[in-house]
C-alpha cells in the first residue's frame, strides 16, 4: 500500500515519515486499522509536535478518534508511523491534493 494524499480525508498507511509542505487544518484523526503495537506522531514544519498517540502492545481495541474543534491549524505536516497502520487525517478548507516534498 501507499499513502494517499491526492483525496481527503488523507490515508496514511506507510510506516515512515511523510511531509507536506502547505498549511493545513485537521479536523479528525480516524484509526481505520490499527496494529497490535504502534505509533502515529503529527508534528509541524518547525518540528513541533502536536500529536501524538502509542497503541500499548496487547491493546484489544482501537484508539478512539480525535475530532479538533476548533480546527488544527498546522505548518505543513510531518507524519512519522510505525507498526501496520491505517489513519485517516481529514481536512477542512485545505485544497486536495496536498502539497509535499
Amino acid at each position: 500500500m501507499a499513502n494517499n494524499l491526492t483525496a481527503n480525508p488523507l490515508i496514511l498507511d506507510t510506516a515512515g515519515t511523510l511531509v507536506v509542505t502547505c498549511p493545513i487544518q485537521i479536523s479528525k484523526i480516524h484509526w481505520a486499522i490499527a496494529p497490535a503495537s504502534g505509533s502515529i506522531t503529527l508534528s509541524d514544519r518547525s518540528g513541533k509536535v502536536v500529536y501524538k498517540t502509542t497503541i500499548i502492545a496487547g491493546a484489544t481495541a482501537h484508539p478512539a478518534d480525535s475530532d479538533f474543534l476548533p480546527l488544527l491549524n498546522m505548518d505543513g505536516l510531518t507524519v512519522a508511523v510505525t507498526g501496520t497502520i491505517e489513519v485517516h487525517v481529514h481536512l477542512a478548507n485545505t485544497p486536495i491534493p496536498v502539497k509535499t516534498t
